[in-house]
């Protein structure tokens, strides 16, 4: 079943770092998936049996992943198309993405780029802004 989905990058959009997400899952009660060799892998770390016979599904789902800056609209596009549409095939899942973006300049970021950042992010109203020294 292929559908579209759409995905907002507003005030409340944030993509977390896997190692800040990891920290931030209980140690039971979640499947991890990872990649091994290019492929999806499972390491389950999750007890779903409860009592004999009953399966507890899984209620929450994190994710990070870091995109290739020469191509971040195709990979957000597969990601909507792979991912989101899955998760929001769940009967009254509330899905969330967010969209975390760090850089690093060694001599520091010029003013002007300072200036139409802190415009653009105003615009495309960005909850939190920041540079640092």
């Amino acid at each position: 079943m292929n559908r579209h989905v759409s995905i907002q990058f507003d005030g409340d959009t944030l993509l977390v770092r896997r190692e800040v997400a990891e920290a931030m899952i209980p140690a039971e009660g979640v499947e991890e998936v990872g990649v091994s060799g290019g492929r999806p892998s499972s390491v389950s770390g999750d007890k779903r049996e409860s009592a004999p016979g009953s399966v507890l599904a899984p209620k929450r789902f994190y994710a990070t992943v870091e995109l290739d800056l020469s191509r971040p609209v195709v990979q957000m596009g597969q990601i909507a198309q792979s991912v989101l549409s899955e998760l929001e095939r769940a009967a009254g899942a509330k899905i969330r993405v967010r969209l975390d973006i760090e850089a690093e300049a060694p001599g520091g970021f010029p003013k002007d780029v300072e200036d139409i950042i802190r415009d653009s992010a105003a615009t495309l109203r960005f909850g939190t802004v920041t540079f640092e020294s």
